[in-house]
């Protein structure tokens, strides 16, 4: 029986988590600045040769605590650590603001100088008695790995995941939307490609249809698990397999076997 259980999706969390640091960074910097530059100039600002003599007097009218604070302590080394101080928190954080704002600038234009492409596709995967198999797509470019294909313009992650598998494989599939992983790599300098991947139980039971592309699939193959880690040729593969069969397995309440114990 299939139990609904709750995937923990993680892809934006990098992005959100540097996010957040640079706001904090920012918040940070901002207010010790702020602080320093008002500490700063009410010392610098201080004619310490011209204080009035009753600054410390309570019952004067001129009477200023921080004045007389430092009235007490102009010859000793305080006055001298509280400029001191003020005036390298306000170089120190005006430098952190400008240098943090400079990395979020270059990030931001280098990335959208960057052609960045995104595909969707599935692990797709069937039951026999308790068993797991995962079909495997060999391709003549030499690779092994899963369905996938390019996203076009208008389309869900999930319905460019479903028209690449009924065009790659044949398969009508249910996809479960409560896993997706990406994966992220470089085509080129200047390409990177994000691909996201959901995990798609086979509903249809027949061969695998020949590839809408001819050049492109060479074959298929259902293996089970530790077949499939080492006929995959990408790490990042692998770990998208590793996550989509301990989510299978918490969906269906299937056991994870000794020999598999090491991949979890």
């Amino acid at each position: 029986m299939k139990k609904k259980v709750k995937y923990k999706k993680s892809i934006d969390k990098i992005f959100y988590n540097r996010i957040v640091i640079y706001v904090l960074i920012m918040l940070v910097s901002i207010y010790l600045l702020a602080y320093s530059v008002v500490v700063f100039s009410m010392v610098a600002g201080i004619d310490l040769v011209n204080l009035p003599t009753d600054i410390c007097n309570e019952s004067s009218s001129n009477y200023d605590q921080f004045l007389c604070f430092i009235n007490t302590y102009k010859d000793g080394s305080l006055y001298y650590v509280f400029y001191s101080v003020s005036l390298i928190s306000i170089i120190l954080s005006s430098m952190v603001i400008v240098i943090v704002n400079v990395i979020y600038i270059i990030n931001r234009f280098y990335l959208k100088i960057i052609r960045k492409e995104k595909s969707c596709g599935a692990v797709l995967y069937k039951l026999e008695d308790k068993e797991i198999y995962y079909l495997l797509l060999f391709f003549y470019k030499g690779h092994i790995g899963f369905c996938k294909g390019h996203q076009e313009d208008g389309e869900t992650d999930e319905q460019t995941a479903l028209r690449e598998i009924k065009e790659e494989t044949g398969y009508e599939v249910d996809l479960d939307k409560d896993f997706k992983e990406m994966v992220s790599y470089n085509l080129s300098e200047k390409r990177t490609k994000d691909v996201f991947y959901f995990a798609g139980q086979v509903t249809e039971n027949k061969k695998a249809v020949d590839s809408s592309d001819p050049f492109e699939v060479a074959g298929f193959k259902w293996v089970k698990l530790e077949e499939a880690l080492d006929l995959l040729n990408f790490d990042n593969d692998r770990r998208v397999l590793i996550q989509a069969d301990r989510f299978i397995k918490e969906t269906y309440e299937i056991p994870v076997k000794i020999s598999e114990v090491k991949y979890y």
